[in-house]
């Protein structure tokens, strides 16, 4: 009896574990209530089916009911209550109506069943063909991670009616994956077209692997008619640049259940997945995350980092070094340095493949390889305008790059070029926003374009300027509080009044409140006329450096050079008396509510160290005070010392901060006092 109850516990442990480590998906055409296929006796023998099978998500077509049924008996509800019962788990059901199907008897529906839970559902009205159709989609919580799940049922009798509809299923899947952050992306259907055909090609060319032929690439695949198929027209794709990989693909629902009677007119696609391991990539966000209140004051070195050069760029190498990629004179020649000291000193590098390390932006892939964007003149480039488009160099080492082949990204007619140094931040996994200037530094600004595939192809996003008109050269870093700052060149011509240099402003990534710009260094500091290319980095020091691309004037003679501004590391923390206390206090800060600033006072306790128990040891306490928004982030790193035993207050200007409510944290050794504050603009 003991081996019995061991071995069952021993199955459950691992059908728990592979449920845990896979995902089953399934897509299959019910071929409804058709009149003369006995579609009962159908029904109950896919249910049958489908509890052996045991898929986690089923993309359904044709779901039918009757007229008059009031949904009681809809095909896909009476699927999924019957699994339901089954496994002892509730499935969820989604379905939209599309048509009346066999002679307007019965109404037929597109639907998905899970039996993890769904956060989202919607869908899309696609262009009619013979019938409406649509694609649905479901946001679902899998144990792999949440996935977009779409499925759809594609036009049976115009291929250009299929490739519009895919190309809207491509537009949906777009905006889906843009709003709903998700380890894959997955298209189930009947698409009604074999996989040769340019309807499929539209998937496969671009970001979706389809699955069946990733698992069994010399098997025809072949799911319609049931009863003698030839042809594949079903199937489950799956995004390349995911984090799930394709286990196996079989055909199924392809044993008849009598006779030469099957289920359904056409055999199901049973597909497993599992998660990609994960990589050792660059450890790169780092470098490029500042606390809200660094960055903002900075001192000028006017010596140069490196001579006849210009335009900075930022990358950094699969071994954690910082490289520094400049264009010389004219942008003729271009190449990059390595820093072994913290950025304050660059060596070149010589003999590897680093022609193209300036003028774009580094995309940071899961597999540890560099894809790095720029622009590239276009062949019909005019001397009135500067015509150019995006193109992609890639990078196992982030020191040799290789170029790829393809356009990735060509403005339309109003933006008809890319200047002024493209750059890049990653918003999540796969789905990253470039920055641009639209026409050669006239009137249309910088722009925005985002990718979901890891920079190989992007979409226009941004519909006018998001920053001053002659505002230019936006290089992009994170701040801790989850806002995006953008360093840029401000009155690049003069078009707008009002001093011109290196500013900066913080935003969303998209929207920008120019109101708020902040002019940090202006051209004619010390000497240097015009200042371009701000490109900053946080070191792991702490240090803050912005590489600026210094030059004469423009129409004026002179050497370029690449010199570097430092953050200035100010604090607000005064010592008051000294402390006897063997207690931390953060007192409430003064004034509380309050606008702009107010002052936080705390006590720093006398430490004993156990060595001289007896009467104790006055020394030092090392302290952390900082502050954080209601959501745990942190925003401001006011206090990260060591301090000795006393009384301090620290002046916490909140200028910038937008009104609510606050925490502040104070830390000494295995003391730790939390207090709130309330900021009312």
């Amino acid at each position: 009896m003991k081996i019995k109850f061991f071995l069952l516990y021993l199955l459950i442990s691992i059908q728990l574990l592979i449920a845990q480590n896979s995902l089953k998906i399934m897509t299959y055409n019910l071929e409804g209530m058709k009149p003369g296929t006995d579609p009962q006796t159908r029904l109950y023998y896919i249910i049958q089916n489908l509890k052996q099978l045991n898929p986690d998500i089923i993309g359904l077509q044709e779901i039918n009911e009757s007229l008059n049924g009031g949904g009681l008996n809809n095909q896909a509800k009476l699927i999924a209550d019957s699994l339901s019962a089954h496994f002892g788990t509730t499935y969820h059901c989604y379905y939209s109506y599309t048509h009346l199907s066999w002679n307007n008897q019965f109404r037929e529906f597109i639907g998905i069943i899970s039996k993890y839970p769904v956060e989202q559902e919607g869908f899309l009205q696609l262009v009619p063909g013979a019938f409406p159709r649509k694609v649905v989609w479901n946001y679902i919580n899998t144990p792999l991670g949440k996935i977009n799940f779409f499925n759809t049922h594609l036009d049976y009798q115009s291929q250009s009616i299929r490739i519009q509809e895919v190309q809207q299923i491509l537009q949906f899947i777009f905006a889906k994956d843009t709003s709903f952050p998700s380890v894959a992306t997955i298209l189930t259907g009947d698409f009604n077209d074999t996989p040769s055909t340019p309807t499929i090609a539209l998937l496969t060319s671009g970001n979706f692997f389809d699955s069946y032929n990733k698992a069994n690439p010399t098997s025809p695949g072949y799911t319609m008619p049931s009863n003698a198929p030839t042809s594949r027209i079903d199937y489950i794709f799956y995004n390349k640049d995911g984090q799930l990989k394709i286990d196996s693909s079989t055909i199924v629902m392809n044993v008849p259940y009598s006779g030469s009677n099957y289920c359904s007119d056409h055999l199901g696609v049973m597909s497993i997945f599992s998660k990609i391991p994960s990589t050792s990539g660059i450890n790169w966000k780092p470098f490029f995350t500042l606390l809200p209140e660094e960055g903002l004051n900075f001192e000028l070195d006017t010596l140069a980092i490196i001579s006849n050069a210009g335009v900075p760029g930022l990358n950094i190498a699969n071994d954690n070094k910082v490289i520094l990629g400049f264009g010389g004179v004219g942008l003729m020649g271009r190449g990059a340095a390595i820093s072994n000291d913290t950025g304050k000193t660059f060596t070149i590098l010589i003999g590897i493949n680093t022609p193209q390390q300036i003028d774009g932006g580094f995309i940071y892939l899961p597999d540890g390889r560099t894809r790095f964007v720029t622009e590239e003149p276009s062949p019909d480039r005019t001397p009135t305008r500067h015509k150019s488009r995006i193109v992609s160099y890639i990078s196992s080492d982030g020191y040799n790059f290789s170029k790829e082949s393809g356009i990735r990204y060509q403005p339309g007619i109003i933006d008809d070029s890319i200047s002024s140094v493209p750059s890049v931040i990653q918003i999540r996994d796969s789905l990253w926003r470039m920055y641009y200037v639209g026409d050669f530094y006239r009137t249309n600004g910088t722009r925005t374009a985002v990718t979901s595939d890891w920079g190989w192809t992007w979409q226009s996003e941004s519909n006018g300027n998001i920053l001053g008109v002659d505002d230019v050269d936006p290089h992009p870093v994170y701040l801790s509080n989850g806002k995006i700052r953008l360093y840029y060149r401000t009155k690049m011509r003069g078009g707008t009044s009002g001093p011109s240099g290196i500013a900066c402003i913080d935003g969303d990534g998209r929207y920008f409140d120019t109101t708020q710009s902040r002019l940090l260094i202006p051209d004619g500091t010390k000497g240097l006329a015009l200042l371009l290319d701000p490109a900053v980095i946080k070191y792991q020091n702490g240090d803050i450096a912005c590489y600026i691309g210094a030059a004469p004037g423009f129409g004026q003679l002179g050497i370029p050079k690449i010199v570097a501004a430092w953050g200035k590391k100010t604090t607000g923390l005064k010592s008051e008396e000294k402390s006897e206390s063997n207690d931390i206090i953060l007192f409430q800060n003064y004034p509380n509510p309050f606008n702009s600033s107010t002052n936080i006072k705390f006590n720093v306790p006398t430490p004993f160290n156990p060595p001289f128990a007896k009467g104790g040891k006055q020394g030092g306490s090392f302290v952390t005070l900082k502050v954080y928004d209601v959501l745990g982030r942190e925003i401001f790193n006011l206090v990260n010392r060591e301090l000795n035993a006393g009384n301090y207050s620290f002046d916490f200007n909140a200028s910038h901060l937008p009104s609510g409510i606050y925490i502040y944290r104070l830390v000494s050794g295995s003391f730790v006092v939390t207090k709130k504050m309330v900021v009312q603009k």
